[in-house]
This record gives C-alpha cells, structure tokens and sequence, in this order.
C-alpha cells in the first residue's frame, strides 16, 4: 500500500485538477486504520477520506492530491473479484 502512495506521490502533478482515487482497502493489511494515519502523517498529500460528504472522487476538501477512499474503514467482506477462492461456475476448484 505505502509503495503505491510513494509512487502517486512522486508522479501525480502538483497542481491535479482532482484527486487520485486510489482503492486499497481490500489488501491483506492489518489495523488498516494505523496504516492510513502514518501513511497521511508521512505524505502530505494524502487524504484517508473521513468527511465523505465533502471528499468525493472529483474533490477533496483538504485540497489533498491522493484519496485513501475506504482504507480506514474496517474491511466488510472479500470483494467481487473475478476469482472469488478461486472457483469456477460449478463450484469445483480450478
């Protein structure tokens, strides 16, 4: 995760005419609310969007380059991958 932030952080312009909707919540992170919080503490431009009213993926209202949309919030399940445990349409493994 910190390894995409750095990375946005050093190519995203200066002056981006919105935000970096940048969706990591669902890596294998533990205690993803510290994660964000150290992450916002050592890259100034990084938002972890708590004021969803007023953050949205065409403006922040810290005037932040990178949104951490959902990092904070606890993970609530899998996802919708394409391969969810890695099943196919029978069920069987692959």
């Amino acid at each position: 995760v910190e390894a995409m932030v750095k990375a946005a952080n050093r190519e995203l312009p200066r002056k981006a005419e919105r935000p970096l909707w940048l969706r990591m919540e669902h890596n294998k992170v533990q205690n993803t609310e510290n994660l964000a919080r150290d992450i916002e503490k050592h890259y100034p431009a990084v938002c972890a969007r708590e004021d969803r009213a007023r953050c949205t993926p065409r403006v922040c209202a810290m005037g932040k380059r990178i949104h951490l949309p959902f990092l904070i919030e606890a993970p609530k399940g899998k996802g919708r991958g394409r391969f969810p445990d890695r099943q196919n349409h029978d069920g069987k493994g692959h």
